[in-house]
């Protein structure tokens, strides 16, 4: 489930982290998040303003930043990516702002309020939630996963099981090229998408998340 998450509001929350937590910076709640029930989705932070130079930026495992800039804020910038997206009922929106929260139920949003997020990290921290690495395999996904990626990405699973029919050789038990006429060919193994559409669809999520917009988003203009 992706998220989009008001990076500045949740860190301004106290007296919910226990003291060991309290007070994280950008990079800290990043931490959190990948230790957390969340660790495996994707997520944008977006944050007021526009980085210094010691300011983490850009792409950190499955988490990617957004700086709204100069001209706007991030409460702007994060209605935009709730209007924008072609998959708002599968977004968990978390911010405590009144206007984000009217914008993300009015599109049917899941949302969570920042001291509710904060509380939910906290209590994964204790329970030990593995932290999940960006090392996703680029060989072939079970069969969930295809049709996840087949859904998000827009794949023409007919298409490509008909292409791997043509490069798989029809065989006889003994190794010997099988009559089409005269007998069917062996069922060969399940589908798998090929690597280059893995590597392709990595590099769409990992494009997206930098231009703020979310995998499954129209690459539209307005």
């Amino acid at each position: 489930m992706p998220l989009i998450v008001d990076a500045y509001n949740v860190l301004h929350v106290t007296g919910v982290l226990p003291p060991g937590l309290a007070g994280p910076d950008t990079l800290g709640l990043i931490r959190l998040i990948q230790s957390s029930r969340y660790g495996g989705d994707r997520a944008i932070l977006v944050c007021d303003g526009v980085p210094d130079e010691s300011a983490p930026r850009g792409r950190h495992g499955g988490v990617s930043i957004r700086y709204a800039g100069s001209m706007q804020l991030a409460d702007d910038v994060i209605v935009e990516l709730i209007d924008r997206s072609s998959i708002p009922r599968r977004l968990l929106v978390v911010s405590s702002d009144r206007a984000i929260l009217r914008a993300a139920r009015r599109r049917r949003c899941r949302t969570l309020t920042s001291d509710r997020f904060l509380a939910r990290l906290a209590a994964d921290s204790t329970r030990g939630f593995p932290r999940v690495a960006d090392n996703r395999p680029s060989g072939p996904l079970a069969a969930e996963d295809v049709d996840r990626w087949a859904r998000e990405f827009d794949v023409d699973l007919a298409a490509l099981e008909a292409k791997q029919a043509e490069t798989m050789p029809e065989r006889t038990p003994s190794g010997v090229r099988a009559d089409p006429v005269a007998a069917p060919p062996a069922p060969g193994p399940p589908l798998a998408l090929p690597e280059e559409v893995l590597r392709e669809a990595e590099r769409m999520v990992d494009q997206a998340l930098q231009s703020g917009r979310l995998p499954g988003e129209p690459d539209t203009m307005e």
